[in-house]
């Protein structure tokens, strides 16, 4: 059965791997596709022109027949993707919500004909997206560009590039396996043996190949130009997409216009481009047999029983980032985990009490046997480096400048995207987006005295159900209420001084505003965006604020409500906005809590989250801490969640080493 596994057979190459063997399409033959083909090559300009938009819902809906092979239907397929993403997210400030049926309706039916997904991934900005400078030249980052890009840098080019090489670099691997599978069959430990071999001389130079993404791809531009454009329809409340995306032409035939609650539903919720949609590195942990399951399962239901297990597997990120290949590598992935059993073999062949046998009786075969068991430990020492260096190389790109930034992220990620990223991350993603914006129009109002803060808070909470009480890194919706000080008052009334409450029906406004009603943060990424938020206001201001945060999900049984106080106290009436420093807190077990800067203007920031009805006690001015029996966290740094994830794939691959 292994003898008859053909690489041929899934549209994999033995000479260019998961690339495809003849150069993608430049161009579609039939002039019927000029209207697709102008906006393409106008891209970068039409969105500096702000005309992009306007351009695209002039499209008229053309029919794919035209297309005379399947390398233009890739090409259709990869501008009209880079058309649509550029629609949605070129003017983040109004996200658009629906793509018009000019690009939907043949998008749809080319991504049906591609089996995979109508939205950016691996496939479209890399696979088909390369072309060579030189013909006659290797298939290497010396001879190799994009054939298209969303902002026309070479940041992007470069992050594109990089991600084909890696492709590229392991195609020894993929040319080996049909060969490796038969030498299992066989039992021929020799032949395996070379193939592991082979295998560690290529995994061996893949960190110092991902690292350098470092040479020409900026973090900076990365993260502020770059990866938006990669984001899918997934995940994104927080930049203006509740419900997903509308595919108009498509899931709103048939459907009355007014019936509002019947289109949210047709919205579609893709995830974005991710390399967690790269075949290759699939390859890897299915050949080694490294296995990965759902984000958070407990340790003990990761037993060697469980591992095949179809509702664990399904629950796994990395297999549900499968429906994003093209379909022959999703089948040629899912074929060679029924038929390799590399893993297996290299352990019942090393078993301590055979080779404590063949070390008496065949020393020479105990000995191969021992470098078998050897090498293929090595080759899993390397995917971890590789996945070490991925992990540094999500810090450097997303999570630094997120944090410089003044944004909270947990990218895959990638809803965004990261070099080399795994993608997002179940109940555990966190979009970017800014908690607040300065506002131009806003003016600074006095500053109460510091002995009148309440022992209270005094603003409306408004409860969300259902929810549960949140763990670290679970998924929020987070809202945000505040009421400014008026200048003419001095005291703020404690909570019991009911005369001195606003009524139901007075307007708390947000200032300054947010981007959105609603952003998203994860718990422990909220540390940077409040602090964030408290500084932009930059004046000798009190605001008290009610962050409610349900979770997806859960029964309706309970609600959370998280009370974060905030005080900002000035020697003066006048302090310069650059001295608005947070100042560094610490919590300890039993609740009291350490100001190590308390002249800072932001002089704490803390978050206390606990279950419900119970109340924050005030421990100090502007502090609020809860009760031992609840949960208290200082508002965590951005990015953990997605950082967690990639070390839970990591460790998962220490997992498959063989004692």
């Amino acid at each position: 059965m292994p003898s008859a596994f053909r690489l041929e057979d899934y549209d994999v190459s033995p000479i260019t791997g998961f690339l495809p063997e003849q150069e993608p399409a430049r161009r579609l033959a039939d002039s019927y596709y000029t209207p697709w083909l102008v906006l393409n090559e106008d891209l970068q300009a039409l969105q500096l022109t702000g005309t992009l938009r306007a351009r695209v819902e002039e499209l008229p809906v053309l029919t794919i027949d035209r297309l005379i092979d399947e390398r233009e239907r890739r090409w259709a397929y990869t501008i009209l993707g880079f058309l649509a993403h550029t629609y949605v997210w070129c003017d983040r400030r109004h996200v658009k919500t629906s793509l018009p049926a000019g690009i939907a309706v043949p998008w749809v039916q080319l991504a049906c004909t591609l089996e995979l997904q109508p939205v950016v991934s691996c496939a479209s900005v890399v696979l088909w997206n390369w072309r060579k400078l030189d013909p006659q030249g290797p298939l290497d980052l010396t001879n190799v560009t994009s054939l298209q890009t969303f902002t026309g840098s070479t940041d992007e080019t470069w992050f594109y590039l990089i991600t084909a090489a890696v492709e590229a670099h392991a195609i020894p691997i993929l040319r080996a396996i049909p060969a490796m599978l038969t030498a299992i069959d066989t039992q021929d430990t020799r032949a395996v043996l070379a193939f592991l071999h082979e295998m560690r001389g290529v995994l061996a130079d893949l960190p110092a190949l991902l690292n350098r993404m470092y040479e020409h791809c900026d973090p900076h531009m990365f993260y502020t130009k770059i990866h938006a454009f990669l984001t899918g329809w997934s995940n994104q409340a927080a930049t203006g997409l509740p419900h997903g995306l509308l595919y108009k032409g498509v899931d709103d035939v048939g459907i009355d216009p007014n019936d509002h609650a019947t289109l949210i539903a047709r919205h579609r919720t893709h995830a974005g481009g991710s390399a967690a949609q790269s075949s290759i590195i699939q390859v890897l942990d299915i050949v080694l047999g490294i296995q990965h399951y759902p984000t958070g399962q407990p340790r003990d239901q990761r037993s060697i029983a469980s591992q095949n297990d179809p509702d664990l597997r399904r629950g796994n990120y990395l297999v549900a980032m499968r429906a994003y290949m093209p379909g022959p590598h999703r089948r040629f992935l899912e074929d060679l985990g029924r038929q390799c059993h590399l893993r297996a073999f290299v352990q019942d062949q090393g078993a301590p009490e055979i080779l404590a046998t063949l070390r008496r009786t065949d020393p020479d075969e105990a000995c191969l046997r021992e470098d078998m068991l050897t090498t293929y430990n090595d080759c899993v020492g390397h995917v971890r480096r590789f996945r070490d260096a991925h992990i540094q190389m999500v810090t450097r790109y997303v999570v630094s400048p997120a944090r410089k930034s003044g944004t909270a992220t947990v990218a895959n990620a990638t809803a965004h995207p990261t070099p080399y990223s795994h993608g997002e991350r179940p109940r555990q993603h966190m979009t970017t987006a800014p908690l607040a914006s300065h506002d131009p129009a806003w003016t600074p109002k006095a500053t109460p005295p510091v002995d009148s803060i309440p022992s209270t808070p005094t603003e409306k909470s408004a409860q969300v159900s259902p929810h549960l009480p949140p763990t670290a890194g679970d998924e929020f919706f987070l809202s945000v209420r505040t009421r400014t000080i008026p200048t003419s008052q001095t005291s703020i009334p404690s909570s019991s001084d009911s005369t001195a409450a606003p009524s139901e029906s007075e307007d708390w406004p947000v200032s300054p505003p947010l981007d959105s009603p609603v952003s998203r943060f994860s718990l422990s990424g909220l540390r940077r965006a409040a602090t964030t938020w408290i500084s932009a206001k930059a004046s000798p201001t009190f605001e008290t604020d009610s962050f409610t945060l349900p979770a997806r999900n859960a029964p309706s049984s309970s609600t959370t409500t998280i009370n974060a106080i905030a005080a900002s106290t000035f020697m003066g009436s006048t302090t310069p906005q650059s001295e608005n420093r947070p100042s560094s807190r610490r919590v300890s077990e039993g609740g009291e809590t350490a100001v190590s800067d308390p002249s800072s203007p932001v002089n704490s920031l803390l978050v206390a989250v606990d279950q419900p009805r119970q109340q924050p006690v005030v421990k100090s001015p502007a502090v609020a801490v809860m009760p031992r029996t609840g949960r208290q966290e200082l508002l965590g740094s951005g990015g953990t969640s997605a950082i967690k994830f990639l070390k839970q794939v990591r460790d998962e691959t220490t997992e498959g080493l063989l004692h």
